[in-house]
């Protein structure tokens, strides 16, 4: 059984700042792949929509992911067990 996070919902980030902003179009959901694929599922601290899974979760930084669903940005650093 995947483990299964919910993220802060951050502020948009500000153009050129150094965040990088994953961007996934509804309706699917991003699958990672790899050797830090075992991380869990990451779910829209807002929503609730599954975001990706497989995402290695809080060894993430300077990202953030915006909901494909509600476009809410979610900082995948926070990952919280929900």
């Amino acid at each position: 059984m995947p483990n299964i996070f919910r993220l802060k919902i951050v502020a948009a980030p500000e153009p050129g700042a150094a965040s990088v902003v994953i961007d996934f179009d509804a309706p699917g959901t991003k699958e990672m792949e790899g050797a830090d694929a075992a991380g869990g599922d990451l779910y829209c601290g807002q929503c609730g929509a599954l975001l990706v899974t497989g995402m290695p979760g809080r060894r993430v930084r300077n990202s953030v992911i915006r909901c494909k669903l509600c476009r809410a940005y979610n900082d995948p650093s926070s990952a919280t067990p929900a």
